[in-house]
């Protein structure tokens, strides 16, 4: 089981990022949103930011799990994080657009 695989792999720091992010991605996958919630947000702690693909990606996950729990606005805010940086990046002009107003 991949969980069990990334709860461990967080104990080395080398690992520690990518670990909280695709646990992140597991538990939003098993609709876990507390879960989900709490590894993205660690993830985003140690992330290396927008500038990179792993940091997109982790800002990414948590406007989709805001958009699940029904919180727009959140949602819509952590879109926007990226749009400001990276417009092409997966479907978030059109999430950007679906969620305004």
């Amino acid at each position: 089981p991949a969980i069990g695989e990334f709860q461990k792999a967080i104990k080395d720091p080398r690992k520690r990022f990518d670990s909280l992010s695709l646990l992140g991605e597991c538990f939003l996958r098993k609709q876990l949103w507390d879960l989900a919630a709490r590894q993205l947000e660690r993830a985003l702690e140690e992330s290396p930011g927008l500038n990179s693909e792993q940091g997109k990606r982790v800002v990414y996950n948590l406007g989709i799990l805001r958009e699940k729990q029904g919180d727009k606005a959140q949602a819509r805010e952590h879109f926007l994080q990226i749009y400001e940086v990276d417009v092409s990046y997966r479907d978030v002009s059109d999430k950007v657009t679906s969620l305004s107003g």
